[in-house]
């Protein structure tokens, strides 16, 4: 009895490991090919997609019918501009503490480590492409 709860805690524990190991690999590479862009610097093309994949996700995780489906879109559409002029209010607020954070980022850092994290961040906003 005891030799089967020990299997079952191990076998928990090594499928705990396994996720966790499969979830980081995962999320290196959807931030590699920007699978999940920075939301809010996307533009239309990348909109569009996002949008229609939560559109397709709501329809399948919650089993619409088609004339559910078919109602789906007009909402997003219609709340699309009012979500879209809140985002332009904020992004310069965003902005602005994001270039406070990387200014003491970059107080604690060497020359080099700045000219490093220069290039990560050039990375990660999609001005520069990675090393292939």
């Amino acid at each position: 009895m005891i030799k089967s709860k020990r299997v079952g805690l191990i076998f928990a524990v090594a499928i705990f490991i396994v996720g966790l190991v499969c979830g980081m690999f995962v999320d290196r590479i959807c931030i590699f090919h920007k699978i999940f862009p920075f939301p809010m610097k996307i533009n239309q093309k990348q909109a569009d997609r996002m949008a229609n994949r939560m559109m397709n996700g709501m329809s399948r995780r919650l089993a619409l019918t088609e004339e559910q489906k078919n109602k789906l879109a007009p909402i997003f559409k219609k709340h699309k501009e009012e979500m879209d002029a809140l985002a332009k209010t904020i992004r310069p607020k965003f902005e602005t503490l994001k270039n406070k954070m990387d200014e003491e980022l970059k107080s604690i850092l060497d020359d080099k480590q700045k000219a490093r994290f220069e290039k990560m961040r050039k990375r990660f906003e999609g001005k520069e492409k990675p090393p292939r």
